[in-house]
């Protein structure tokens, strides 16, 4: 990935969240109003065709590619959600790209301090979108530049005034699969040294032996995909690895939602065939060591979205 330029994901990842409430069956999996506003132009015009939306999606493994982001975004606020009702008041975005939660929160949401941490470039683009609507960027939002594979989280979260002595809640979606092995554990292990007892990481992981049959195939085509837009896949994980590979930098795991767990959690019923892919996993973990017991602490426990 060339740290010199925006990533296409970002676009990738928006459009998918305002498809989503333009194409798909009620109920949705996961409302985001602002995702279309906030788009690249060319990508508003590609949604204001319906017909050409689906050929495409007929052609590609778009569904599930959108399915996929759909889930994993679900699965992050859900959980931030519980922590902001635990009393957590910091929420760290890693690779934020265009998230557009600080925009979408009801005034009346207790007052939380968002850190978006993301490419220059990609930030760049973020501000220029926000200034074209209108919208001023909101208060709430400090916006740290980094590179996941050359920079330290723990040193632009200082620079971003981040609170070490208050817990808080990170969320690292769609990035972790672009790093090498190496700089997923050098960024593990500065964001659990900033990590105060009652924060909690979510991310989601390439899981290196495909669930299934299909699962094969389907990796394929999103490396073959990925890798033309210049923005090649690395890390991946075996089954039951994610546990033992984030301990060594600090965590302790509370949930690891396979593809199959993330069908019967937020996809049973759906009549418009929306699917996730066999290649990803999501995964829950709070900082080590959990207590003596061997289970997650009571404000964890009682406290589950």
């Amino acid at each position: 990935m060339d740290a010199g330029r925006r990533t296409t994901t970002a676009d990738y990842a928006t459009m998918f969240r305002a498809a989503h409430l333009r194409f798909d069956d009620r109920p949705s999996i996961f409302e985001d109003p602002i995702a279309f506003d906030i788009l690249d132009p060319a990508f508003r015009g590609f949604l204001r065709f319906p017909l050409a939306f689906r050929v495409v999606q007929a052609l590609w493994p778009l569904r599930s590619a959108r399915t996929q982001v759909l889930v994993r975004s679900r699965y992050a606020e859900d959980r931030l959600a519980a922590a902001i009702r635990r009393g957590v008041r910091q929420y760290v975005i890693l690779g934020a790209g265009f998230d557009t939660y600080a925009l979408r929160r009801p005034s009346s949401d207790p007052p939380i301090t968002i850190f978006e941490l993301d490419l220059a470039e990609n930030q760049k683009a973020k501000r220029e979108r926000l200034r074209d609507l209108g919208q001023p960027p909101p208060s709430c939002v400090r916006y740290a530049p980094i590179d996941f594979e050359t920079g330290s989280v723990r040193e632009v979260l200082r620079d971003a005034r981040f609170d070490e002595d208050q817990p808080a809640f990170f969320s690292w979606l769609g990035v972790v699969h672009y790093l090498t092995r190496p700089s997923v554990t050098r960024t593990l292990r500065q964001i659990a040294d900033c990590a105060a007892e009652g924060s909690e990481l979510v991310f989601d992981y390439q899981v290196d032996t495909p669930l299934s049959g299909g699962g094969e195939r389907e990796r394929r085509q999103v490396r073959l995909a990925t890798e033309t837009r210049g923005e090649a896949m690395h890390a991946a994980f075996g089954p039951g690895e994610i546990a033992r590979f984030a301990g060594r930098s600090g965590w302790s795991l509370l949930e690891d939602l396979s593809p199959e767990e993330q069908r019967r959690r937020y996809l049973e019923g759906r009549a418009d065939r929306l699917d996730v892919f066999e290649m990803f996993a999501l995964a829950a973990f709070v900082p080590a060591p959990l207590p003596a017991t061997g289970r997650a602490s009571a404000w964890w426990t009682d406290r589950t979205p």
